[in-house]
């Protein structure tokens, strides 16, 4: 019965979480690290985003300044011994963004991507690990409204390596 509760709290503050988070009053709007977001943005690209990227956001924020979030897919970049609250942290850690040849800054204040957790088991059903929802690796950088090109690398202890480049524009 204990668990049952637990879960019921657990949605509830998710709820909440979520309520609170996605305020689009007029009296209050949308921040990022105490910055007001002006617009939200995805592209089309061509070829398409790999496996381990979900998607890149960009928030334009005042003083054209943009926030640009490459969104790395955890269950793509699992590896056997990884658990999902470290995962996330090796992946920031190992991440780095690159605008127009310069390396970027990290941040990742306000990168709560509240969802699920799934469980891996080897043939005899032990548990070799979990992962979970996206992992955001943010970079808040001063542009021109332009075209730009950005590029993520992520080196894994394992010396695995994912990369992705693209071009984007500055609105």
């Amino acid at each position: 019965m204990m668990k049952k509760s637990g879960s019921i709290i657990a949605l509830l503050w998710l709820s909440y979480l979520l309520i609170s988070c996605n305020s689009n009053s007029s009296d209050n709007p949308p921040l990022i690290g105490g910055d007001e977001i002006l617009r939200v943005y995805t592209q089309e690209y061509v070829p398409p985003l790999p496996d381990f990227i979900d998607q890149i956001s960009y928030y334009e924020l005042k003083q054209d300044r943009l926030r640009i979030c490459v969104y790395v897919s955890q269950r793509e970049v699992w590896e056997s011994g990884d658990y999902a609250e470290t995962l996330n942290d090796k992946i920031r850690l190992n991440s780095e963004l690159t605008i127009d040849g310069e390396i970027s800054p990290l941040d990742f204040e306000s990168c709560l991507i509240p969802g699920n957790l799934w469980v891996n088991h080897n043939d005899k059903g032990t548990l070799v690990g979990t992962y979970g929802d996206p992992t955001c690796v943010c970079t808040t950088i001063q542009l021109d409204k332009a075209e730009h090109e950005g590029s993520i690398q992520i080196k894994m202890p394992s010396q695995v390596e994912y990369s992705y480049s693209w071009k984007f524009e500055a609105k």
